[in-house]
């Protein structure tokens, strides 16, 4: 802006003197009262414009999937997020009613529609959306209401996240264990699962039968308990060690039997990746040696 172009205020200051000029014109008379009313009215309808474009910027860049209804489940704002997980992204449904944009809407939803119209906040962590064309979007969802000036509930927000991928690879997930864990099962002491950070999450039952643990005992590093006193310590923190370094694990190990006897085991294991290459899981097998170990002895002798 130039030094002569007018502020903003000199431009409202400047409707106010022309009102009361126009008023002048007819009456004879100046009313600066009348002045003081436009200007206040044009203040507020800048200010009304200001607001609704601030509203409309984040919607449009907020990085979550929101709408905003009014009492008649009309849409007022949407985020370009639900534009693109729920719409065609171009598709402008502003004042559209919801139910006609979405008529397979379950009517477990439009419950809690008219529960958040009543003024009540309602949250669900995952419910499964069956769609027309017979996909699936699975969903988390909070339902919120918003107020208008005079306090009354004006219509409600809908927050959204599609969770569809998430469930797809715990889906995928159960498949691959129910897969791991038949195979795992067929050999001598099966296979083991551990989280990310190292712990525990699964073992075979013929390993569990061997050292006479339950899966709840041998979860976390509780295995350790089954190892020899004199290695013990000395594994855990080598397996720590190649947990932080992302490496193979590769180990002979003496686990005590529910016989008394100590019991040579091979272990193996690696760290199974992501899309994105972080560690999800690590997967192993335990093998029994004992046999390769009694040969060994009877070749010394």
């Amino acid at each position: 802006m130039t030094n002569s172009e007018p502020s903003r205020s000199e431009l409202l200051h400047r409707i106010a003197e022309l009102e009361a000029r126009l008023t002048s014109y007819e009456t004879g008379q100046t009313e600066p009262a009348f002045a003081r009313e436009i200007t206040g009215r044009r203040r507020a309808e800048q200010a009304s414009q200001e607001s609704g474009e601030r509203l409309r910027l984040f919607m449009e860049n907020v990085p979550a999937s929101i709408a905003m209804f009014d009492r008649e489940m009309r849409y007022v704002a949407v985020s370009r997020r639900w534009r693109l997980e729920y719409l065609d992204a171009a598709e402008c449904v502003l004042g559209q009613f919801h139910y006609e944009v979405f008529p397979e809407c379950p009517e477990r939803w439009r419950a809690s529609h008219r529960r958040g119209m009543a003024g009540e906040i309602v949250r669900v962590e995952e419910d499964v959306w069956q769609l027309a064309d017979g996909s699936e979007i699975w969903a988390r969802y909070e339902v919120r209401p918003w107020r208008a000036a005079n306090g009354d509930v004006g219509g409600i927000i809908i927050f959204a996240e599609n969770i569809t991928e998430r469930k797809q690879t715990e889906e995928a997930l159960r498949r691959s264990e129910r897969i791991y864990r038949a195979i795992g099962e067929s050999n001598d002491y099966g296979v083991w699962v551990c989280a990310p950070d190292g712990r525990n999450t699964y073992a075979s039952d013929s390993f569990l039968q061997l050292v006479g643990l339950t899966q709840e005992q041998c979860s976390d590093f509780g295995w350790g308990n089954a190892l020899h006193p004199d290695d013990a310590d000395r594994t855990i923190a080598a397996w720590k060690e190649c947990v932080r370094t992302q490496g193979q694990w590769a180990t002979e190990q003496l686990f005590r039997g529910v016989d008394g006897d100590w019991h040579p085991v091979l272990v193996r294991g690696v760290p199974v990746r992501d899309g994105q290459g972080q560690v999800a899981c690590w997967v192993g097998i335990n093998l029994d040696i004992s046999a390769l170990k009694r040969t060994e002895e009877s070749l010394r002798e």
